[in-house]
């Protein structure tokens, strides 16, 4: 059996590590974020995401700097997203030290970037984020961070990214984001009957019992973005409360799975 993986968001809005809620992002959190990150390698994280979320609607070089920094002290696979609207930006984010590259919006607005990609990096390279809201009782997915609603339904739009070379799906609840109350677990649950890709969660979890949640409706993998700024040692406390459920946990040296 996999290890479950944790895995902290880490948002960049301008250089700047910032809060969530909503998809608004109101709350500087930290001015260097490399620190960050030397913090997280400690507390025993299995990856990390990061993207950039400023509102400039462009790749800067700026941000690629900062991915060179952050990748010389991040010592678990790094994925990275944010503006990747060609394979060019997408191979210097991967030669400034990415493991994966997340999109979004490419996969509406000219997927065969997302298909060249794919191809050149392979899909495993590849981790298609899906932000979704509940409306009318129906889950619709959106992109340009929560502002444009796309046709397709969620079915359809899975099944899309799929055969556009996504390797992974990054499930995000907009309803959710930063409200602390656990996972869309209906809407995990949904996206697991559509799929065989990997499936990271995203969006409202805090507690043990809200990553347990996660994993029970049908997430590979688990992630939460606020929850790490402003607690100590969160990883590792969520790897133990989660190992006393039985659940498949990395132990704390990276180097063996273990399952108690």
């Amino acid at each position: 059996m996999l290890a479950t993986r944790i895995i902290p968001v880490i948002l960049i809005d301008n250089g700047r590590l910032v809060h969530s809620e909503g998809f608004k992002h109101p709350h500087v959190i930290h001015y260097e974020a490399s620190h960050f990150i030397e913090t997280l390698n400690r507390w025993s994280v299995d990856e990390i995401i990061v993207l950039d979320v400023n509102r400039n609607n462009k790749a800067d070089s700026c941000f690629l700097e900062y991915i060179k920094k952050i990748s010389k002290c991040c010592f678990v696979p790094l994925t990275v997203g944010g503006y990747i609207k060609n394979l060019d930006y997408a191979r210097q984010i991967i030669l400034s030290g990415a493991d994966k590259v997340c999109i979004n919006s490419m996969f509406y607005r000219n997927p065969k970037v997302v298909l060249s990609i794919s191809q050149h990096f392979g899909k495993q390279s590849v981790v298609a984020s899906l932000d979704v809201r509940k409306e009318d009782n129906e889950y619709r997915v959106y992109v340009d961070q929560g502002k444009e609603r796309i046709e397709l339904s969620l079915e359809k739009w899975i099944l899309h990214v799929e055969s556009m070379g996504a390797g992974e799906l990054l499930i995000n609840s907009i309803d959710r984001d930063g409200q602390r109350n656990g996972y869309d677990l209906e809407l995990i649950e949904n996206v697991k009957n559509f799929t065989q890709l990997p499936i990271i969660a995203v969006g409202g979890a805090e507690t043990v019992e809200h990553m347990y949640g996660g994993l029970q409706a049908g997430a590979d993998a688990l992630a939460a973005a606020n929850v790490f700024h402003y607690k100590e040692h969160v990883a590792k406390k969520i790897k133990k409360g989660l190992r006393e459920k039985g659940v498949t946990i990395r132990d704390e040296s990276f180097q063996k799975i273990i399952n108690i």
